[in-house]
């Protein structure tokens, strides 16, 4: 589902709920005028009789009437109807001799006596028929809706855009925010409580976040640099009792099971000064690199490895490839991705190194995908029987992430590939 910005949605929302409103409240717009409409002319046509009565009828004489309706175009003295009881209120159409054609009128008809005989006094007034009624209601409820239109997104565009610029400029210094950095943040400051709500609880989160951050790093390294000595001394001490000719058998495996973990601890304990010296920008220095030499040293130095399992290389590196960067952070990328493709290799397999579309892919054969959740996330391995750190590929991703490079993971075809977009 595609996203939506917020101006335009609330822009959509208000759009929505005005159209409904005025689709209502047409139809009893229209029904209000039409009855207020009849009842106007139902007063004027009472007020023609109460006239009628009030001057003519006391001394109206029956001769009269011929010319009373001759002059009198819409009041008239006719004979008197037996259904007319009282005043009585209808809708009747006339033909229009100017127009010819039949017009609505609303007609009013009431008993007189004149000269002691029974007579029908009948007014009526010209209506505006239904349909021009509706199409000019019509006409003004689309212009409303248009008027509606244009100012809200007038409003849209000016008012909304400004009162909201305060949450847009919190939004555009989080994304440009970087834990890794060490850097000031401070939020503007706003006279709108929610905003300015909003910021000061950002700031206290980001604080905490940053004094852990820096807590946690410092530890790791100071931790890790403490570490360096006593282990290369175990190791030391160790490698000796190993080449100690006196030593049993049972002993020998002993001091081998010892090893191993003594072994991944060290890698572990290195690659975690490596991360701590990354991330304190301890790699500074950049300059422009050719890969493809990176890459044909890296491979010499594994050669013992891929000849071990017998792995194959394929190389497409035919364009020249030039990367801006420090270059032992790149050597290190190299090597990371390269062993981590030979580790997790298959007997007699095979690794493929090409460049295209400025983007690095190393891929090598395997079995079943790996999880994309925890691939670069560190100490992701889970077996202790193995000197592999876990920090190999988690190490690939912070220089990535330090040069704004983009590393991505498939596997197709019985392929693990990994490609860095440079």
């Amino acid at each position: 589902m595609g996203s939506v910005k917020l101006l335009n949605k609330t822009f959509c929302i208000y759009l929505i709920c005005s159209i409904v409103v005025l689709l209502i409240a047409a139809p009893v717009f229209y029904f209000s005028i039409n009855r207020l409409y009849i009842e106007d002319a139902d007063e004027t046509l009472l007020l023609y009789k109460k006239e009628f009565l009030h001057y003519y009828l006391q001394n109206f004489k029956q001769t009269e009437i011929e010319n009373f309706n001759r002059y009198n175009r819409d009041i008239k003295i006719q004979p008197s109807a037996v259904s007319v009881v009282g005043d009585t209120f209808f809708y009747k159409s006339f033909i229009d001799s100017l127009d010819n054609e039949y017009e609505p009128y609303r007609v009013f008809q009431t008993p007189v006596v004149i000269e002691n005989k029974p007579y029908t006094f009948t007014a009526r007034i010209s209506l505006v028929e239904t349909e021009d009624l509706i199409e000019n209601i019509a006409i003004v409820f689309f212009v409303l809706i248009a008027l509606l239109l244009l100012v809200l997104l007038f409003v849209t565009n000016r008012f909304s855009k400004r009162i909201w610029q305060p949450f847009q400029n919190t939004l555009e210094m989080l994304k440009a925010f970087d834990l890794t950095e060490k850097q000031s943040f401070s939020f503007d400051k706003t006279d709108i409580k929610e905003f300015e709500e909003l910021n000061q609880s950002l700031e206290k989160l980001i604080d905490k976040n940053i004094s852990v951050y820096s807590q946690q790093k410092t530890f790791i390294e100071n931790a890790s640099h403490e570490l360096q000595t006593p282990l290369a001394v175990l190791k030391s001490k160790l490698n000796i009792l190993l080449q100690n000719k006196n030593i049993t058998s049972e002993q020998a495996e002993l001091l081998t099971a010892i090893d191993l973990p003594l072994s991944r601890m060290t890698r572990i304990n290195k690659n975690l000064l490596l991360l701590a010296k990354i991330e304190n920008n301890q790699f500074a220095e950049v300059e422009n690199i050719e890969l493809t030499e990176v890459i044909n040293e890296t491979l010499e130095l594994l050669i013992d490895f891929t000849t071990t399992k017998y792995i194959s290389i394929n190389k497409n590196l035919s364009e020249k490839i030039t990367v801006t960067c420090n270059k032992a952070l790149l050597e290190i990328l190299v090597n990371n991705l390269l062993i981590n493709a030979i580790v997790h290799n298959t007997e007699q397999g095979k690794i493929q190194i090409s460049f295209s579309n400025k983007t690095l892919t190393v891929s090598n054969t395997g079995k079943t995908a790996l999880s994309n959740e925890k691939l670069f996330e560190r100490f992701s391995v889970s077996s202790s029987q193995t000197t592999n750190s876990g920090l190999g590929l988690a190490i690939v991703k912070e220089i990535c992430n330090r040069y704004n490079w983009r590393i991505s993971y498939t596997f197709e075809d019985s392929l693990h590939s990994f490609s860095v977009r440079f």
